[in-house]
């Protein structure tokens, strides 16, 4: 399919983002609506042995049934969201490519959150993938492949009445300036500058989404959740500025890209920087055992690394378990760590444990070795 570039519009317009919108709740719940969550993805019994066009609930909420995709099927909301967005990262690829626009959403909303590139919400710009993702951890913006296959599947049930003509944002990067927006007539795709204005349309999975990413979606970590309290947090030592809290205060970064934490008055600076830069850790005690599969290490002043200056990123670092908070195991070591904004740590096998550990052996040669937040994740 042939795709066009739109011309640029003459003039946007800065559609502010409340602030509950980028998360900053006194609790510190994840994106979306906790008590939607609740009621669940509806799963094998009312989103099944559907027609195109026929209808059912997700959330609470009546989705259209599209058609499949890619074997997964596709559920579409009844309108489009009540405001048109723009992508945001303009300038900077976020490799948000793939046909599977839950992934996408992902990833071009935790690099707008991040500060890569203008036009993000933190600059107050109506994001798509926040107004989608904000509807519940299975919501998100459609892949340009899905939304064209599910006009297309429309269109051809005769249940497209409900989706406007006009073309829609979707979560499918085309260039660092650029994304995918699909024509709802036609479901010809089109590339459109990151800052444009565009409608979207929020599609939903089945089944709850874990989400593992920035920010405090599925965090079982985040100061104010699981019970957890200031008293739940220890470091091998610190910056008298920077209190062990701090750096589970839920990630949440300025244009700079500066880690200042979602609940108010119990950050201090909102980070962690111990007196060395070796041989340091910092653990958080869950009070009952808890099983968990990943974490994420985001890093204050990233800003810094996208200008080549890496060295107060950690480099090798030790996962740590105990039961007791005396006798530690090691769990899992990683070397070499990616010197990235949000540093992704996979286990290789799930921990249980009620302590949880990161144990520091070293940085890339900075004064400093500076942490902005730790996320784990079930």
């Amino acid at each position: 399919m042939k795709k066009i570039v739109i011309p640029l519009l003459a003039a946007l317009t800065a559609l502010p983002v409340s602030a509950e919108f980028i998360y900053r709740t006194p609790a510190g719940v994840e994106v979306g609506n906790s008590a939607n969550e609740e009621s669940g993805g509806q799963g094998g019994s009312a989103c099944s042995n559907l027609s195109v066009g026929d209808q059912c609930a997700i959330n609470g909420e009546n989705v259209i049934y599209a058609g499949d995709f890619n074997g997964e099927s596709l559920y579409m909301a009844l309108t489009n969201q009540g405001e048109t967005f723009v992508a945001g990262t303009y300038g900077y690829t976020t490799g948000a490519t793939s046909n599977d626009g839950h992934a996408n959403s992902r990833t071009l909303f935790d690099a707008a959150l991040m500060g890569y590139g203008s036009h993000n919400p933190m600059n107050g710009y109506a994001n798509p993938y926040l107004a989608c993702m904000n509807k519940g951890s299975n919501w998100y913006v459609p892949s340009s492949g899905e939304l064209s296959s599910a006009i297309t599947s429309l269109v051809g049930a005769g249940a497209d009445g409900s989706f406007p003509n006009g073309y829609h944002v979707t979560s499918s990067e085309s260039h660092s300036n650029l994304v995918v927006a699909t024509q709802g007539s036609s479901g010809a795709s089109a590339s459109i500058h990151k800052y444009s204005n565009f409608p979207v349309r929020c599609f939903a999975k089945d089944q709850e989404q874990k989400l593992l990413g920035v920010g405090p979606r599925n965090n079982v970590a985040l100061i104010g959740t699981n019970g957890l309290t200031t008293s739940s947090y220890s470091v091998s030592s610190n910056n008298p500025s920077d209190v062990p809290q701090g750096a589970f205060d839920g990630v949440d970064m300025n244009y700079n890209g500066n880690d200042y934490g979602y609940i108010e008055g119990i950050k201090n600076r909102g980070f962690w920087i111990p007196a060395t830069t070796s041989e340091e850790w910092i653990q958080v005690d869950f009070g009952p055992n808890k099983t968990v599969n990943a974490a994420g290490i985001s890093i204050k002043n990233h800003w810094l690394a996208m200008n080549g200056v890496w060295g107060h990123y950690p480099k090798d670092m030790t996962v740590k378990v105990s039961m007791d908070g005396v006798n530690f195991t090691d769990h899992q070591t990683f070397t070499n760590m990616d010197r990235q904004a949000v540093i992704t740590l996979n286990f290789a096998s799930p921990l249980e444990a009620r302590f949880v550990r990161f144990h520091f052996h070293s940085n890339y040669g900075d004064p400093y070795l500076e942490i902005g937040d730790i996320e784990i994740f079930e």
